[in-house]
């Protein structure tokens, strides 16, 4: 039995994977002071605000606050390491938790969700997850 492998264009790809919804994998409330992802741990997923807030941390000093439509935990999954911030809810917060490895499928066919994970990940003048310049 022999097989034949086809190349898919990046249109194709694109075509095929846009009439598969993303979903993630949960969608999750926080209480005050929970911690979200604790740095240190492995980086498997990331993270979108749905509603609500967090703050994000690094060597128990504060970094930033996080609001709705933030993003954070990606960084860490293109760069291989483990999260470098501990993120822990402020106050009650809805927070949906994706694959990290989703992000591909997610920039070929939901372009409006890819630019929300930009858009979250970089509109505070530098990566969330990363130390400060």
């Amino acid at each position: 039995m022999s097989f034949v492998q086809f190349a898919l264009t990046d249109t194709e790809r694109a075509h095929m994977l846009a009439s598969r919804p993303i979903e993630s994998v949960e969608v999750r409330e926080y209480r005050p002071g929970e911690n979200v992802v604790h740095e240190g741990e492995p980086c498997r997923y990331f993270y979108a605000i749905l509603q609500g807030e967090v703050q994000i941390s690094q060597l128990d000093k504060p970094i930033r606050i996080l609001t709705d439509r933030d993003v954070f935990g990606l960084e860490n999954y293109y760069r291989g390491i483990p999260y470098t911030t501990t993120a822990k809810a402020t106050k009650t917060s809805r927070i949906a938790t994706y694959e990290a490895d989703l992000i591909d499928e997610i920039a070929y066919s939901k372009p409006a969700l890819a630019t929300m994970v930009q858009a979250g990940a970089g509109h505070h003048g530098y990566e969330v997850g990363l130390p400060p310049a």
